[in-house]
């Protein structure tokens, strides 16, 4: 054991180590699984500065109510309140390897591969007080709560950092907070609003791989270059995406399929020649929609670079599509001098 000290990058990484292993059995310990441990810490640790950056202007006194929320955040809390109640009872029965495991799969595919993946657009993009923007927050900023305190008594060194850098009036230390409780409105069932998310989930991963197509054929770089179509021949299928599927301007921005899939345009339809006849298609092995994948009609927003046929219609902000034009006359940023072109 002395020998593999030096590859141990501090003593969260140990703690985490312990924590990750069945000690019901015989404990394996070696240079590889230092590393593995290694990476694990680096996920958790790295998601939680992301969620502590974007939450710097945010008071949690004056957010928005659970039944304000969009539906894409309640079904968040209600993930992070299974989750927080797992650890707990992890922790109460010392089962710290079933705790590992469960924060390693929160972490990585729910946070980072699916929800903070989604929140970008809505962090960055939006202006700052706005509702996509700020429901946002409040889903992060219980995440920040709830999480840090979850993982301080196996990662403390962790914890204490985060707590001394969350933005809102707090105890000295993170031991000194207290074990907090999802807020019971969380825990409420909504069986078709999750079966719906489910759903859309696994047709996520599927458009994900006609999309990793589409750039390995160098059609596109971003998603945000794309335009996917969904062919369904199920009605309770197609009737439950239609639902995240709204006219232009009559979503709330946030519970929409092209804000989910993270591209320009998705083009729902029970004819299976739509998805089919695209450049890229594929029938989905999780979720059984055909998918298909075209290059974007319009033009890139220079600012969101979601690609729109509202780009160059504005005088104003020519280079800028409609929700962008939006955010900068908001902030006073009237117009856009567009810069010459070199000779």
């Amino acid at each position: 054991m002395p020998e593999l000290l030096p590859l141990v990058s501090g003593a969260d990484v140990l703690r985490l180590w312990v924590s990750s292993v069945d000690y019901s059995g015989d404990v394996l310990v070696g240079p590889e699984i230092i590393k593995t441990v290694s990476d694990s810490y680096r996920k958790i640790r790295n998601t939680l500065r992301y969620i502590v950056s974007n939450v710097n202007d945010y008071d949690p006194r004056t957010g928005m109510s659970f039944d304000e929320l969009p539906v894409l955040d309640k079904y968040m809390l209600r993930r992070l309140a299974t989750i927080a109640e797992d650890m707990e009872a992890a922790y109460e029965t010392s089962s710290f390897v079933r705790l590992y495991q469960g924060l390693m799969r929160f972490a990585t595919v729910d946070l980072s591969n699916f929800y903070l993946d989604i929140a970008k657009d809505r962090l960055y993009i939006s202006g700052t007080d706005d509702y996509r923007r700020r429901s946002c927050q409040k889903v992060l900023y219980h995440l920040l709560e709830i999480l840090t305190r979850s993982i301080a008594p196996i990662l403390p060194h962790t914890a204490e950092d985060l707590w001394r850098n969350v933005p809102w009036k707090t105890s000295s230390s993170v031991f000194e907070a207290g074990w907090i409780q999802p807020e019971p409105s969380w825990s409420h069932e909504d069986p078709e609003t999750d079966a719906a998310m489910e759903l859309f989930r696994r047709v996520r991963t599927d458009v994900n791989k006609c999309l990793d197509a589409a750039r390995n054929a160098k059609r596109i770089g971003s998603g945000l270059a794309a335009k996917v179509s969904l062919s369904v021949a199920d009605d309770a299928v197609i009737e439950a995406l239609q639902k995240f599927n709204p006219s232009s301007g009559e979503g709330n921005t946030v519970d929409e399929l092209c804000y989910y899939l993270l591209v320009s345009e998705v083009n729902l339809s029970k004819d299976m020649a739509v998805a089919d006849g695209a450049e890229f298609s594929l029938v989905g092995e999780e979720s059984g929609v055909h998918v298909g994948v075209d290059v974007a009609s319009g033009n890139k927003c220079d600012r969101c670079w979601v690609y729109s046929e509202q780009v160059g219609k504005s005088e104003n902000h020519p280079l800028l599509c409609d929700r962008c034009e939006e955010v900068m006359t908001n902030i006073g940023v009237t117009s856009q001098p567009v810069p010459e072109l070199a000779q």
